[in-house]
């Protein structure tokens, strides 16, 4: 059974076209379509209930923050025990391509965006 399929009925089947972006220890991200809105969102889902927890104060922390250079945190979903944190989708670039694209400049100002959105995240604690 293919990972879209598996994950249709979860949370209310609110999301569709699961498409696995990423996997690691604490859990698992996804590229989905919000059913609600008809967006293209981020998921990431947790494992177990240290990650659930790491999800939750993740989401408080920043849906509270307005930021160019931030991914913007759209809603915090649950399913029974499981937690989803839905972020806005941004795809992902190569740096090869940044730089075969647009040269050394480009590199920089992608890095100039980046160090200015951690800026103002850790500088709201």
């Amino acid at each position: 059974m293919s990972e879209a399929r598996e994950n249709e009925g979860r949370f209310g089947g609110r999301f569709r076209g699961w498409t696995l972006l990423a996997e690691g220890s604490e859990g698992k991200l996804y590229r989905v379509e919000d059913g609600w809105t008809g967006n293209v969102v981020a998921l990431k889902v947790g494992k177990g209930p240290e990650a659930r927890e790491a999800l939750v104060r993740e989401f408080r922390l920043l849906s509270r923050l307005r930021h160019p250079c931030l991914l913007e945190s759209v809603d915090l979903v649950w399913d029974g025990e499981e937690v989803g944190h839905v972020m806005e989708y941004v795809p992902a670039v190569e740096w090869r391509k940044v730089w075969e694209e647009g040269g050394e400049g480009a590199v920089w100002a992608a890095l100039t965006q980046a160090q200015r959105g951690l800026g103002d995240l850790h500088g709201r604690g």
